[in-house]
């Protein structure tokens, strides 16, 4: 028999989303610097209410420079220039690596000849500004960003190059203001609504992949010994095999953390349980004076579909297969939808941070670095692009 678990049954989920939930929460827990060690000059941008946001140059190698100029928007967070999104929630790098994806698009497009331009977040600088770290202010941030890197090449053409929330930014910005940009190249791009997303992240994708993992006979049963066959199988300590928010899968007397009745077999209703309260934990985080302003500033947004319907610039899609914060099905699908739809790149074992995912199955969040086949990737369809 199952029943709703307790909030309290989940301590470790709740930590995480203190310290940054979604692609684009406003909060991690990681303190972000002010210093850019990939820059190549640096820019303070004054905001349309004269907030000042430091922004750091990655020039093109001499010789090479072409008329194109890139802006890079990041996602997810309170994140920095250096693009560094990791958290509780959203990983860390990939085998101990250090993250800095933004700094590693700059030096991709430098190596082609494009200078980029990139930014810290309100809020990284000034912790006041936290509570106006949502949709409208940043997508008036990115506008006065393009003002300031116009200042500095005036006779450059704009690029806008954007991953996770800055992927939505970036599609925001092509629809609703006259850029006269050559193109977007989008990374991860968040395309259905903010409740699919969290419904995704936090109810979906942790069961589907439980069950193609360990269901072997897709009986809608979870059995103990199909765990224990995956545990010799990959050799690896049941105690070692963990549940995405809810810690081991198994305890060391054999009753599944999810198993509500205790019959050290969870069935898929004891799995849609688990998760559905965790999914309400989450709904019920985004009305707190923390999440709301950001969460209804992404409720009140067209829906994507409509977006890239309305954009008639040059499109790169680049998504993982992998992503557990970003469904690449919606992502193809809304992807048909832009008139000049140039490439879409999809990359079978790299998550949200274009990295591949960690623990015994998958489970494990990470953050980057950006896998090098992707970056390599870019810089050859960004080049065919401005060609």
């Amino acid at each position: 028999m199952s029943q709703n678990p307790s909030p309290f049954f989940f301590p470790f989920l709740f930590l995480s989303l203190a310290t940054g939930l979604t692609a684009g929460a406003p909060y991690t827990a990681r303190a972000q610097g002010t210093e850019d060690p990939g820059n190549s000059g640096t820019q303070i941008i004054s905001t349309f209410d004269q907030v000042e946001l430091t922004g750091f140059w990655q020039e093109a190698k001499e010789g090479s420079q072409k008329k194109i100029m890139a802006l890079i928007l990041q996602g997810s967070g309170n994140v920095g220039a250096d693009g560094d999104f990791s958290s509780p929630f959203l990983g860390s790098g990939y085998q101990g690596q250090e993250t800095k994806p933004s700094i590693q698009i700059a030096k991709a497009l430098s190596q082609i000849g494009v200078p980029s331009f990139r930014y810290h977040k309100r809020g990284v600088e000034d912790q006041n500004e936290l509570p106006h770290q949502t949709f409208d202010y940043l997508l008036k941030d990115s506008l006065s960003a393009i003002r300031a890197m116009r200042q500095r090449h005036p006779d450059h053409k704009l690029l806008i190059v954007g991953t996770s929330e800055g992927a939505l930014l970036a599609s925001h910005l092509a629809y609703q203001y006259p850029l006269q940009a050559e193109g977007l190249v989008l990374l991860a791009p968040p395309t259905d609504p903010i409740d699919t997303i969290l419904h995704y992240q936090f109810y979906s994708w942790p069961i589907d992949l439980i069950e193609a993992k360990f269901n072997a006979n897709h009986d809608q049963i979870l059995h103990a010994l199909e765990l224990e066959n995956f545990s010799l199988t990959r050799k690896v300590s049941l105690n070692d095999i963990q549940f995405p928010f809810i810690g081991a899968s198994f305890a060391p007397g054999g009753v599944a953390l999810a198993d509500l009745n205790q019959d050290k077999n969870i069935s898929k209703a004891e799995l849609t349980s688990v998760y559905s309260g965790i999914l309400s934990a989450v709904k019920n985080l985004m009305q707190t004076p923390t999440f709301a302003p950001w969460y209804q500033s992404l409720k009140t947004l067209e829906t994507f579909s409509a977006v890239a319907a309305g954009i008639s610039l040059p499109v790169l899609i680049f998504q993982g297969k992998a992503d557990a914060q970003v469904n690449w099905h919606s992502t193809i699908q809304s992807a048909s939808y832009f008139e000049d739809l140039k490439t879409i790149r999809l990359y079978e074992n790299l998550g949200h941070g274009f990295s591949p995912m960690e623990g015994a199955y998958g489970e494990v969040k990470t953050s980057g670095p950006i896998d090098p086949v992707l970056l390599k990737d870019l810089k050859e369809e960004v080049q065919r692009l401005i060609q």
